[in-house]
């Protein structure tokens, strides 16, 4: 959106966050650098409890809808006229429904990726339920829907999706320097792990991978990072040279700590950002199909990929052991996402979707 906002285009965003009042003043600092309008709204629902339960039996995961704030201030940014609606991640589709001109873009799909879960509470199984409605009858009632990969497409297809567009995700690769390596051996994974696939990629890695690349790299290390990770992963520790950081306060915290990426999630739909993030920090990346997704339209990605445990285990030794190897995979990764996944090309292909849904001449 802030290269839109760059070439011209009146780009107005409402943001309604729960983030800090410095993580917003630093994002209002950066939209205005982008001609960008960037709206704060708190989250604030003013419903009792029962009518809490009662909206959300008939809508599911419709919580933004029933901020009143964000609700009526859109319709003020409606009346002034516009092209686009464009509504971030599918729920907040509901926001959108009867709107023309409107466009969701669907980042992931909870429904895919909880898919093969055995480990769900009664509760958990009571909100996948709520969760496949909602996505049901978002997809099949959204008129226009962008995606980030092929797969996630095919996915949104399956569900009835009229009209889908794939618009892949992209960084600035200016806001990415090239850091050192620490040339310690250390692996990193990383990701919000309340989301499935971060944490199940994460579990993989300390129970599965991890053991075993000790064996053939006896002096290495391995920091796990990332929102709720104590919550999520405490349990699993301690685990003998390994470290669980939790948050950090910026991506480069990580990524300068590391000489790899390993991030295998067995199940999850679209574009993972903290793989196109370490490309960008030239990090040399692990990962599979599923931490590929959305790479592959633009070429092989410089990664290596593996599917089985012993084809990671092998790849992370070879990366931490061939100093020729890893150097390739950082200029290869940096130089691919500056190629391919830079925000001009974002731009043009976000155009290009809106397009080809009938949205601009």
């Amino acid at each position: 959106m802030s290269q839109l906002g760059s070439l011209g285009h009146k780009v107005i965003v409402l943001s309604c966050t729960e983030e800090t009042e410095g993580a917003q003043d630093e994002a209002l600092a950066a939209c205005g650098e982008h001609n960008v309008e960037l709206i704060s709204i708190p989250v604030v629902l003013t419903e009792s409890t029962l009518q809490r339960k009662a909206r959300s039996l008939r809508r599911p995961h419709s919580e933004l809808l029933r901020v009143r704030t964000l609700r009526e201030r859109l319709e003020v940014e409606l009346r002034h006229g516009y092209d686009v609606l464009h509504l971030e991640q599918l729920f907040t589709g509901w926001l959108g429904l009867g709107v023309p001109r409107s466009v969701v873009f669907v980042h992931s799909l909870d429904t895919v990726d909880w898919s093969d879960r055995t480990d769900l509470t009664p509760r958990q199984r009571v909100d996948l339920f709520q969760i496949k409605r909602a996505t049901r009858r978002l997809v099949t009632a959204s008129p226009r829907i962008v995606v980030n990969s092929d797969r996630m497409r095919r996915e949104i297809e399956r569900y009835g999706g009229r009209r889908v567009s794939v618009a892949p995700l992209a960084l600035d690769i200016s806001q990415y320097a090239v850091l050192d390596l620490p040339g310690r051996s250390v692996v990193g994974v990383i990701g919000s792990m309340n989301w499935f696939p971060s944490r199940s990629a994460a579990e993989r890695v300390i129970t599965r991978l991890w053991p075993a690349v000790l064996e053939r790299v006896p002096n290495a290390q391995l920091l796990v990072a990332g929102w709720n990770a104590e919550r999520y992963l405490g349990h699993l520790f301690p685990v003998r040279q390994a470290h669980l950081l939790g948050s950090v306060a910026a991506p480069s915290d990580f990524f300068g700590a590391i000489d790899v990426l390993l991030y295998p999630p067995p199940r999850g739909t679209g574009m993972k950002i903290k793989v196109l993030e370490a490309m960008a920090y030239g990090v040399p990346v692990v990962s599979n199909a599923e931490g590929l997704e959305g790479l592959d339209g633009a070429g092989k990605p410089p990664a290596i990929q593996g599917e089985t445990d012993e084809l990671l285990i092998s790849a992370v030794e070879r990366v931490l052991t061939d100093d020729a190897l890893r150097t390739k995979l950082r200029q290869d990764g940096r130089a691919f996402v500056a190629a391919m996944f830079n925000p001009v090309i974002a731009v043009d292909r976000l155009i290009g979707a809106y397009r080809e849904l009938g949205l601009l001449a």
